[in-house]
């Protein structure tokens, strides 16, 4: 079978019947989902060699302006590949100290849920409740 006829028969079964919003929604998240899944190791290839071609021409200005002038040495070319590295180890670091120590990304997955899916607020409430009334119960 045809990758395109099997393309078809996927996006022809999530949009039978009305074309509702909640329906939408739904087909626009799995293709995002299926799509940062996808791309997350093709974009981190892209963005190493976005970033040593956007450090390659940062290092010819540093060599004009600061380096040969006044220190009287160039860097070479291709250390804009140890810069797009160290950039890249870089933000693996900032990463892994935010999941270990400052746990933003759980502040904005608690606020993205809220936002994004009302349900859970009223699952709290009511388990917050549920608590009280054992602890009354109990205690």
């Amino acid at each position: 079978m045809r990758f395109g006829k099997m393309l078809w028969i996927h996006f022809r079964s999530i949009f039978q019947g009305k074309w509702d919003k909640a329906r939408c929604a739904r087909a626009y998240s799995l293709f995002q989902l299926r799509q940062d899944r996808g791309a997350s190791f093709t974009g981190e290839t892209y963005n190493f060699v976005k970033d040593t071609a956007i450090f390659t021409p940062f290092i010819n200005t540093l060599n004009q302006v600061v380096f040969i002038p006044h220190l009287g040495f160039e860097l070479p070319i291709w250390s804009s590949v140890l810069f797009a590295f160290m950039f890249f180890i870089g933000t693996y670091i900032l990463g892994y100290y935010d999941q270990k120590v400052l746990g933003f990304w759980q502040i904005q997955n608690e606020i993205s849920t809220k936002e994004i899916n009302p349900y859970f607020i009223k699952l709290e409430k009511e388990m917050a409740e549920l608590k009280e009334m054992l602890k009354k119960k109990n205690g």
